[in-house]
């Protein structure tokens, strides 16, 4: 019962890592995106 859980939280941890560098490369393309277009039409 031990390792499940501990296997579980560590694939949770990983999960909650990649969700952080998905939003980091989101947030490093996206953004300067987001503001060239509206610096250009705004």
């Amino acid at each position: 019962m031990g390792y499940i859980k501990k296997l579980f939280y560590k694939s949770e941890v990983q999960f909650d890592n990649d969700k952080f560098t998905i939003r980091i490369i989101l947030t490093n393309v996206f953004v300067p995106i987001y503001i060239a277009i509206h610096s250009n039409y705004g």
